[in-house]
């Protein structure tokens, strides 16, 4: 298997050897491995069971892996990179939705499904939340405890203020 090559500029990727350069901006392309970086600024827990939510109430998505500060959604609809939209998901069985406002990252096409005779296409997306509310906030930190993920450290709304 090709070693995947991104573009610096707008992040295509590929794995074909043949591309030298973007064809999106025409910067030339670089190898995966000398742009990786290892460290991430939370950690990722992929879900073994799909969490199912809507984002904006119409779009169905599944949450692929979740960390305090984003996620790996799959869906049927293209989403564009830089757009808002409200992630409403149930964390736990019977419970309410929590609302995670998010901006899309990145976006695109994984793979085709065939439903009900026709291909259809499946995407994937990076998404980034913005302005949790404190509640969501812990509400998520629980449930990525609970799943064997990395509980993130005290977040802002939960620390008590110094007394004089």
């Amino acid at each position: 298997m090709e070693p995947e090559r991104t573009c610096p500029k707008c992040s295509y990727r590929t794995t074909l050897p043949v591309a030298d350069l973007c064809p999106v901006c025409s910067v030339p392309l670089v190898l995966q491995e000398r742009t990786w970086v290892p460290t991430r600024r939370a950690p990722r827990t992929v879900l073994h069971s799909p969490v199912n939510g809507r984002l904006d109430g119409r779009i169905g998505a599944t949450i692929l892996d979740l960390s305090i500060l984003g996620a790996r959604v799959e869906h049927g609809e293209p989403l564009r990179q830089g757009w808002r939209y409200i992630l409403a998901v149930p964390l736990r069985e019977g419970a309410l939705p929590i609302h995670l406002p998010l901006r899309i990252v990145w976006s695109r096409a994984e793979r085709t499904e065939q439903r009900l005779g026709k291909a259809e296409l499946i995407y994937q997306s990076g998404v980034e939340f913005q302005g949790l509310a404190a509640e969501d906030q812990q509400a998520l930190a629980a449930f990525l405890g609970g799943l064997g993920g990395t509980c993130p450290g005290p977040l802002p709304a939960t620390v008590a203020s110094p007394r004089d």
